[in-house]
């Protein structure tokens, strides 16, 4: 089975901005911590718009990610940020 990546593009409401950020720092570290299949996972700021954000996460297999999906801490990301994001625009991809 291929590497599976995620990219997600997460324009934030400005107000919270910076709770974003911090809650986005926490969830990446827990995910490469604690999930075993998570190769990668790196958040990026906008330079050109403060309240946009780019994730890109890699996984060793579909396998990998479906755990990832399935991780209660990922619910708990999404519940604390669910007032903060504007949408989440999300393309998976497979590693060539």
């Amino acid at each position: 089975m291929p590497r599976m990546a995620l990219a997600v593009e997460i324009p934030v409401r400005p107000e919270h901005r910076d709770a974003f950020e911090a809650e986005l720092k926490d969830h990446a570290a827990k995910t490469l911590a604690g999930e075993e299949g998570c190769m990668q996972f790196e958040a990026h700021a906008s330079l050109e718009d403060p309240n946009l954000f780019f994730i890109y996460e890699v996984y060793a297999d579909e396998k990998a990610l479906e755990a990832h999906r399935a991780n209660p801490q990922l619910a708990s990301y999404r519940g604390a940020t669910a007032d903060m994001v504007v949408e989440r625009r999300l393309r998976e991809w497979s590693v060539l």
